[in-house]
């Protein structure tokens, strides 16, 4: 049994007893809940402290309460989150205003808003189930040490909630540039259904490393003699993965006519052999990944539009390292716990030293510089001087990427700035669109704008889009 603390905050004790009962009823025989009850915020926010609770579920008025000190649910919310950001927050109320349900989740953080009028328990089971995945996740019950994706980043921590409430039959499609962990997005997305399905299994293709034939008869299967090379039957992976998931890497190299084979097969849920008339079932869930920014992809002709539209119903974007520093510490801790008994260790200035370069691959490249810098530093402490020693293009790369005379320039604009005030927001976005306008001019391919602006392209296509703005 699998058992999941919830809090249920709530001062109308029928209230309680409804919600406990059709909470039990809805969540699946192997969840076990285990319920506290509060009739105010204030003692929720004490329960917190003192109890392990993996969901809190929080009227937003407590004034029938006599306990109350007039606190409400979504300010409980906001000191829940701040004691411990990993508990999800659910607030029920009777208000029906759009402005007041917008303001609970932008503003006070709450995982979740249900109107009482219409308390739907499917959704809330479905929430309890989220907040499970995300508890086991953390306590490393679901995927082995070498395939979680570790991190401390509060951006990184929203990607992975928006992915433990994927549901079982949806199709994926991960975009992240090299080195980002799709393959382990791809197992967690896996893992989080296998645990209400034990026997639901996993089949994982690069696409990278096939041929267009080879491809088909991996995909589809063969028959003996279908073509050159094919000595004898083979089972193909959609048949071995019915009623799973099957996680397709680097989608961007299938050929174009296998995409539209693969799209009808989606479509139908029928596909035959190579060299085969035989038409075989099979039900299944693509979880596909590219390091090609998606309509990057379609508007360069590497994928089809009507096939991406069917595996991306849900897409996930992975966090490039740059955009995560705060992970560059956490990670080379863990890195360097998980190789075991080397005594070394980063000093603080090499560790504010690496959050400061471009990571171009991201989380392997992390890897890598710590794998060389392990075997080559000969004392315990590793230094910002032995990086740069070692690595002397990183060096010539940041010497080139910021003139001496434009700190001095950002002070004086600064100081301009001051003299007449404008909202700081404003001004970050005038700045970006007239830098990526003069930019974009003088370079007319994302690739280019990418290593010119230092943006990834993912970023950039984003950011191009938010302001506005288009390469000629």
């Amino acid at each position: 049994m699998l058992e999941l603390n919830i809090l249920l905050a709530e001062d109308m004790a029928h209230e309680r007893l409804v919600i406990e009962s059709n909470l039990r009823k809805q969540l699946p025989n192997n969840i076990l809940p285990a319920f506290s009850f509060v009739d105010y915020a204030e003692a929720a926010i004490n329960i917190i402290k003192s109890k392990k609770i993996d969901l809190v579920i929080l009227d937003i008025d407590f004034s029938q309460s006599p306990h109350s000190s007039g606190m409400t649910g979504l300010e409980a919310s906001t000191k829940i989150k701040s004691i411990n950001p990993d508990i999800y927050t659910v607030v029920v109320s009777s208000s029906e205003e759009e402005e007041t349900m917008r303001k609970a989740v932008e503003q006070y953080g709450v995982d979740w808003y249900l109107r009482r009028s219409s308390m739907a328990y499917e959704e809330l089971s479905w929430l309890c189930k989220q907040a499970l995945l995300s508890k086991m996740h953390r306590e490393g019950f679901l995927v082995e040490e070498k395939n979680r994706f570790k991190t401390i980043s509060k951006k990184a921590k929203e990607v992975l909630r928006k992915v433990d409430a994927i549901l079982p039959h949806q199709n994926i499609l991960i975009y992240g540039e090299s080195g980002t962990g799709k393959e382990l997005i791809a197992r967690r997305i896996h893992a989080n259904a296998k645990v209400f399905d034990q026997k639901r299994p996993l089949k994982i293709l690069d696409c990278s490393s096939l041929s267009a034939n080879l491809f088909e008869g991996e995909i589809f299967g063969h028959k003996k003699g279908s073509f050159t090379g094919a000595h004898g039957d083979r089972i193909g992976l959609l048949k071995l993965v019915d009623g799973g998931d099957l996680f397709l890497d680097e989608i961007h190299n299938i050929p174009l006519n296998l995409q539209q084979k693969l799209l009808r097969v989606l479509n139908d849920g029928v596909f035959s052999p190579v060299g085969s008339n035989e038409e075989i079932k099979s039900n299944f869930r693509i979880i596909a990944a590219t390091n090609i920014p998606i309509d990057e992809a379609i508007a360069s002709g590497k994928l089809l539009h009507d096939f991406v539209a069917r595996i991306s119903k849900i897409r996930v974007n992975l966090l490039p390292l740059r955009d995560r520093i705060e992970d560059i510490s956490f990670l080379t801790d863990s890195y360097l716990s998980s190789i075991g008994s080397i005594d070394k260790e980063f000093s603080n200035e090499a560790l504010d030293y690496m959050k400061t370069l471009f990571w171009k691959g991201n989380i392997r490249e992390l890897r890598s510089l710590i794998d060389t810098l392990i075997a080559n530093v000969k004392i315990p402490i590793i230094r910002k001087s032995d990086i740069i020693n070692l690595f002397p293009s990183i060096k010539e790369t940041l010497a080139t990427s910021m003139p001496k005379e434009i700190p001095s320039k950002i002070d004086s604009l600064v100081s301009q700035i001051i003299e007449e005030p404008v909202p700081l927001s404003h001004l970050i976005e005038n700045i970006e669109r007239a830098y990526l306008t003069k930019a974009s001019s003088e370079n007319n391919n994302l690739s280019d704008l990418s290593e010119t602006t230092g943006y990834s392209k993912a970023t950039l296509f984003r950011r191009l889009k938010s302001l506005g703005l288009s390469l000629k």
